[in-house]
């Protein structure tokens, strides 16, 4: 939900050009830090969130997850894209 309404924001609602770049800004370090953490959303515990799973060795490896393969699959290539068209 968080990096659609990023891109929103960016898109539709951002006017001056601080505006922008602070959306630009946290769209990055919320993508980046899923990158950075093996496409997992780590939370203040230091551990994985729920629902915060989008590496290929845990989606392809985990048979309980492969219901959620291709939404996951699908939800990472839509936030990187996202970060990408934002930050360049």
């Amino acid at each position: 939900g968080h990096i659609f309404a990023y891109t929103l924001m960016h898109d539709l609602v951002a006017e001056a050009p601080e505006e922008v770049s602070k959306v630009r800004r946290m769209t990055d370090d919320v993508v980046g830090e899923i990158a950075r953490n093996g496409y997992n959303l780590i939370d203040v515990t230091g551990e994985p969130t729920t629902w915060g799973h989008w590496g290929p060795e845990f989606l392809n490896h985990n048979r309980t997850w492969s219901d959620q393969r291709g939404l996951n699959s699908m939800q990472i290539i839509a936030y990187l894209t996202s970060a990408l068209n934002m930050t360049g």
